[in-house]
């Protein structure tokens, strides 16, 4: 396959510009638009650049043991930094209100809410309607948020993560959500971290491309290299959060 398909294919599945792409990379903008539209050619290491960021949308890329397990490494020495993570979300209005809405944004945006960060936070901590957007994404907002203050109380209550728990968040807490499995899974993931005392897990809408692939190459090919990447990298934005909000 030529550079200038495997740069479509990359702007295609990343939903990204060419702008940011070329950023990326390390290109500007018309030395970019001249690889995909076929006036010029780049060198060899900006191809091996190309090729690298082809194989990890695509999901072809294997990542080493040795990396993914120095990242959960780097993630326990984080976690034995707290006694109690839950006990200090629940206690801290300013770290659990970030929380709350960096998952309720993404989360929503992953499963195609059209509201901003801003209007997200006016909904869910002002209760405020917005005008132009649909009332099942606003009723969407603020279910998420509840599903989130139920889990983290849930949690903190040191109760066993059970059928009965999916159950209730599914049916109860994010009720009307017509597509809920994705963001379900979302919470139990953010659950069983906090649990376990990891940070929740921030997957970011502008991975959503990416974890989709992830998710069906670990679930088609039995490898979960990148998922697991993206999961590692996602819980470490959860802890930027919290150390972020401790330091103020």
């Amino acid at each position: 396959m030529k550079i200038h398909q495997k740069l479509k294919i990359i702007q295609k599945a990343t939903g990204k510009t060419q702008s940011q792409i070329a950023q990326e990379i390390g290109v500007s903008f018309a030395t970019f638009n001249s690889w995909i539209n076929q006036k010029s050619n780049p060198r060899m290491k900006m191809q091996n650049k190309i090729n690298e960021m082809y194989l990890e949308v695509t999901g072809q890329k294997t990542i080493p043991d040795e990396i993914i397990n120095a990242k959960k490494e780097l993630l326990k020495i984080k976690s034995l930094k707290y006694k109690n993570l839950i006990e200090m979300i629940v206690k801290n209005p300013d770290i659990q209100n970030e929380i709350i809405l960096k998952l309720t944004y993404h989360t929503n945006k992953i499963e195609g809410s059209t509201l901003s960060e801003a209007e997200t936070a006016s909904i869910i901590f002002d209760n405020v309607s917005i005008p132009n957007k649909t009332l099942i994404e606003q009723l969407e907002a603020k279910n998420h948020q509840t599903a989130l203050i139920k889990m983290f109380d849930f949690i903190s209550q040191n109760k066993k993560l059970d059928e009965d728990f999916i159950l209730k968040i599914h049916s109860e807490q994010i009720h009307p959500f017509s597509d809920g499995n994705g963001r379900v899974g979302r919470i139990l993931l953010s659950a069983i971290l906090l649990k376990e005392n990891y940070a929740p897990a921030i997957i970011k809408q502008e991975e959503k491309q990416l974890y989709y692939t992830y998710l069906n190459k670990s679930q088609t090919k039995d490898d979960y290299t990148q998922l697991e990447d993206l999961i590692c990298e996602s819980i470490f934005l959860g802890f930027d959060i919290i150390e972020r909000k401790t330091r103020q």
